[in-house]
């Protein structure tokens, strides 16, 4: 019996042993495991999207992930992407949250619009209002003369879709109005025609607008000379500002506490680019400046455009980051998603 016991026992201790090394080189195998775990953190976070157009007719679509600055293409882009600064198309407005917010689809017709609002996505979408807004009762003469209207925010609480007026041939329009979901009703927000706030921010969460008026140059052709700031409290409809500032101020932003804002600066007494004025600054004191052009806005991470590439930059920890680095390409910012 002893003799086969011990070539049994060797033939289990060998089967044990090479049970153990199989199981030991499957749990441990640094190489290979490393780029799979870095895939896993990499597409784990907020991302920005943007599109890359070469000169020979190419089309990349990537996304930057700020959790691992890891980037990587993509099939297509911007398909679950938050808008950049909620600057909107003539038929679709949505909010960052892509998810949760009411999506508005239009249809522009020669005399009115016609607004589908559908709340949630997939199979628990559903329409919550069908109107058609027509323009002559808005006091608007036909889209030829005074333009027509486009959805270019939504209130966070779903109560309210504001709507922007276009005109194709001018630069100078101003007009907002509100569309009450609840009840359909459309009604002006005045003050922004009156003041003649012809570029504006809207953060949908406070309800709130930062906008910008310029005196219109002498000829056509030419910048705007001087500038003036204004904000509207877009649940009352009222607001203030009107201080007149000498240089052109563009491309206005609301931080997304509400209070926090950002423009463009261009002209004979001013630095060109951008500068952004957090709780307690103000436009005379204070400020971070960025040699650059914004994009969008969101926590405390600014993307801008600067000579034609994209850059994120921090404003905590104020560092710089570049995103893209084309000479011969295109880059068209799609925008970020959580």
């Amino acid at each position: 019996m002893n003799r086969y016991f011990v070539p049994l026992f060797v033939v289990l201790v060998a089967g044990a042993l090479a049970i153990f090394f199989v199981i030991r080189a499957s749990l441990w195998q640094p190489d290979q495991s490393f780029p799979h775990d870095q895939e896993i953190v990499a597409t784990a976070g907020t991302a920005v999207q943007y599109v890359v157009r070469a000169t020979d007719g190419s089309i990349t679509e990537k996304q930057y992930f700020l959790t691992g600055g890891i980037t990587e293409s993509l099939e297509e882009v911007g398909k679950q992407a938050g808008p950049a600064r909620f600057n909107q198309s003539s038929d679709i407005c949505d909010t960052a949250d892509g998810f949760t917010a009411l999506t508005v689809r239009c249809e522009r017709f020669e005399d009115f619009l016609q607004v589908h609002v559908i709340d949630g996505t997939n199979e628990s979408a559903r329409t919550v209002l069908e109107t058609t807004i027509d323009f002559s009762s808005l006091g608007m003469k036909t889209p030829a003369a005074d333009g027509y209207l486009v959805p270019v925010a939504v209130a966070d609480d779903k109560s309210a879709i504001f709507l922007a007026r276009r005109v194709e041939t001018e630069s100078w329009v101003a007009g907002l109005w509100k569309l009450d979901v609840a009840t359909g009703i459309v009604s002006e927000i005045t003050y922004v025609r009156e003041n003649n706030i012809y570029q504006y921010d809207i953060n949908p969460q406070a309800k709130k607008l930062f906008g910008i008026s310029f005196v219109p140059p002498e000829s056509l052709g030419e910048p705007p000379t001087r500038s003036e700031q204004y904000w509207v409290d877009l649940s009352t409809g009222e607001g203030y500002g009107g201080e007149l500032f000498v240089g052109t101020w563009e491309n206005p932003m609301l931080g997304d506490d509400g209070v926090a804002y950002a423009f463009y600066s261009t002209g004979e007494h001013a630095q060109e680019g951008t500068t952004i004025f957090q709780a307690g600054e103000g436009t005379y004191s204070g400020g971070t400046f960025i040699d650059g052009v914004m994009k969008d806005w969101f926590g405390d991470t600014v993307v801008f455009d600067r000579d034609g590439n994209l850059f994120l930059y921090d404003l905590k920890t104020k560092k710089e980051t570049q995103l893209t680095n084309e000479t011969d390409a295109t880059i068209e910012y799609v925008g970020h998603v959580e």
